[in-house]
C-alpha cells in the first residue's frame, strides 16, 4: 500500500549508520532502516531514497515501520525530539 509523503530525511542514529524518516500527509511517521540484509543506510543510500521519497511524494508502507503501535512517531516520540533539539542550541 502506497501514501503520501509531506516530509522526508536522513537521519543519523551512530556515526555512519542513517535511517530515513518519512511523514504520511495523515501525521503518521514511518521509519526505513536499510536496504534488504542490511541494518542501516550508509549516508549515500539515505540521501538517494530522501530524493527519490520528495520527487515521488509517496513511500510503500510495506518496506517502512510504522509509528503506529509503538513508540516512534508518538507524541511521546516527538515531544522528545523537541527537548533534544531544544536543549542541545
Amino acid at each position: 500500500m502506497t501514501t503520501k509523503i509531506v516530509y522526508a530525511n536522513a537521519t543519523e542514529i551512530e556515526p555512519g549508520a542513517f535511517v530515513v524518516e518519512a511523514k504520511a500527509a495523515d501525521g503518521r511517521w514511518f521509519q526505513h532502516e536499510g536496504p534488504k540484509g542490511f541494518a542501516y543506510f550508509t549516508a549515500e543510500q539515505a540521501e538517494r531514497l530522501v530524493w527519490r521519497v520528495r520527487a515521488a511524494l509517496r513511500i510503500d508502507t510495506q518496506f517502512w515501520v510504522s509509528g503506529n503501535g509503538g513508540y516512534y512517531g508518538t507524541d511521546a516520540h516527538e515531544y522528545a525530539l523537541l527537548e533534544d533539539e531544544f536543549y542541545a542550541a
